[in-house]
């Protein structure tokens, strides 16, 4: 009987560890793959997304590092008002145009709501490159958290059209940006195509020198 249960528990424990192993190379390989290939800056899009995954996302957007827990960034999402805005301001956000179809989310770093942030961004000292990089890290959270849920994405800066100041208080009504910094824009909605056909832009230098060195 001894025997019988060693035996048992041997096969459990053998069993389990085998599970834990497999669960824990599917979760790399989900990661690298989301990572790698899924994650695509999208420009053709058939709508917008489900509200409910835009809020999961958002969730994975501030658990992004984040020194001294500042919570600088601001995310606000465009509604019809703010559309037809941006439409007037370029016309390749116009319903039927090349970017009219998906959802459009408004980031930017506030200033002065945090004894360790900055008072604002007329210097980009140290406090403020942080909150610069956290916001940074989050977007890019956002867009994986997407990419998992088949959500596709693309970061605008310039390619906008419209500048940062306009976007806030032209499309967001924002009264006072001196105290906040423009990150961009996230379009983010249905692709017309699923991402994961999509080809992957090759990265030339790769992990090889000089973007990786080992030091002495």
């Amino acid at each position: 009987m001894e025997t019988e249960t060693t035996s048992l528990l041997v096969i459990l424990a053998t069993t389990l560890a085998v599970f834990f192993f497999l669960m824990k190379s599917a979760k790399e390989k989900i990661v690298t793959t989301v990572l790698t290939k899924d994650r695509r800056s999208v420009e053709k899009y058939s709508g917008p997304a489900p509200r409910d995954a835009l809020m999961k996302a958002l969730n994975c957007a501030v658990h992004a590092p984040n020194h001294w827990k500042t919570e600088s960034w601001r995310f606000r999402m465009l509604g019809p008002a703010g559309k037809t805005k941006l439409a007037d301001l370029q016309e390749k956000f116009q319903p039927g145009g090349p970017f009219g179809a998906p959802d459009y989310l408004v980031v930017s770093i506030k200033a002065g709501e945090h004894a360790k942030s900055p008072k604002d961004f007329s210097e980009w000292t140290t406090q403020a490159l942080e909150d610069h990089a956290a916001c940074s890290c989050a977007i890019q959270n956002f867009m994986i958290s997407c990419a998992s849920q088949g959500i596709a994405t693309k970061w605008m800066t310039g390619k906008m059209g419209v500048s940062g100041a306009d976007m806030l208080t032209e499309c967001c009504n924002v009264s006072d940006v001196t105290t906040e910094h423009y990150m961009g824009t996230i379009l983010v909605g249905q692709s017309q195509v699923p991402m994961n056909t999509m080809k992957v832009p090759e990265r030339k230098s790769g992990t090889t020198e000089p973007i990786f060195q080992e030091t002495a």
